[in-house]
């Protein structure tokens, strides 16, 4: 196995979760009518879930990953919104909102992981 498999399947899995965002994002009814989650919530989700790999498997390009995911949901509302892709501004949000809850979540919980290794590495072994 290659030694950078976690950035491969990172790229695979982020990829996966994309292609599978932009179908729930581009369905034309995702969600049946009367249900508790509405489609804005949906699509919020779903494009906060394309994260999720890098941030478990290559911290360092979350960054790049988020703004890749926003330039996609970009593509999505502005450029296929003719060709059987209904865009809603409100979909554009929810989905911008989903990206950038998903991106501060894991940022602080990196940031509280790392504070806490650090304390962890000040701490003088017991003999």
């Amino acid at each position: 196995m290659p030694r950078n498999w976690k950035l491969s399947l990172n790229i695979l899995l982020t990829s996966f979760l994309c292609l599978v965002a932009v179908n729930i994002s581009c369905a034309h009814t995702p969600i049946p009518s009367g249900s508790i989650l509405s489609d804005k919530v949906v699509h919020a989700l779903a494009f906060a879930a394309t994260l999720v790999p890098t941030a478990v498997l290559a911290p360092r390009y979350l960054l790049f990953t988020a703004g890749f995911v926003v330039c996609l949901i970009a593509g999505i509302e502005f450029f296929v919104r003719d060709h059987k892709c209904p865009s809603e501004y409100l979909s554009w949000a929810a989905e911008l909102m989903g990206v950038t809850f998903a991106f501060c979540t894991i940022t602080i919980v990196q940031g509280i992981c790392h504070a806490i290794d650090d304390e962890s590495d000040d701490e003088l072994p017991s003999t």
